[in-house]
């Protein structure tokens, strides 16, 4: 994101590979080639300054604070990282989960499966039906199933409601 905003605004990138450092010393030896400008990203005095006064603004605009929370900065952060970031808090907490059960390959079977979760109040957001695994029976299928849910308490209702309804979970992952 910060590479196009930057593209954007008419100035040239240069990703570099590797860590933090290696870019440093790539900003470093282009700074020397060509004469260019070297703002580091934190250790400069302007900079130092700019973030320094944040809280003096912050009082100067709003006179009873008590606490401010100050989040990832978003605009270098790339968004598949963050959605990764997010997806994985989600499963963590609980909110989301996959669930894996091995069917009968015959009518009426995803119905079942999707009334039971129905009635246990979670959401799907995502199916896959899978017949060509080679792992089942040929007349058998996996249905991979990702939920959108309240808490664990209710990943594991659903999952109990499943088994008792008579179906086999193979498995559930994150």
């Amino acid at each position: 994101m910060m590479v196009v905003s930057t593209k954007r605004l008419g100035a040239e990138g240069c990703l570099v590979k590797g860590t933090y450092d290696d870019a440093h010393d790539k900003a470093v030896e282009l700074q020397e080639e060509t004469g260019m400008t070297f703002i580091h990203p934190y250790d400069d005095d302007a900079v130092i300054a700019g973030q320094g006064t944040i809280g003096l603004e912050i009082l100067d605009q709003l006179e009873d604070v008590d606490a401010v929370i100050v989040p990832i900065s978003g605009g270098n952060i790339d968004v598949n990282i963050l959605s990764r970031v997010i997806t994985r808090g989600l499963v963590m907490s609980g909110r989301n989960a996959n669930l894996m059960i091995a069917l009968e390959d015959k009518p009426g079977q995803l119905q079942q499966v999707s009334e039971i979760v129905s009635k246990c109040g979670a959401n799907v957001v995502s199916v896959h039906h899978d017949r060509g695994d080679t792992n089942m029976a040929i007349s058998s299928c996996f249905l991979k199933l990702g939920l959108e849910t309240r808490d664990r308490q209710q990943i594991e209702e659903i999952r109990a409601a499943l088994t008792q309804a008579g179906f086999r979970l193979v498995t559930e992952r994150a």
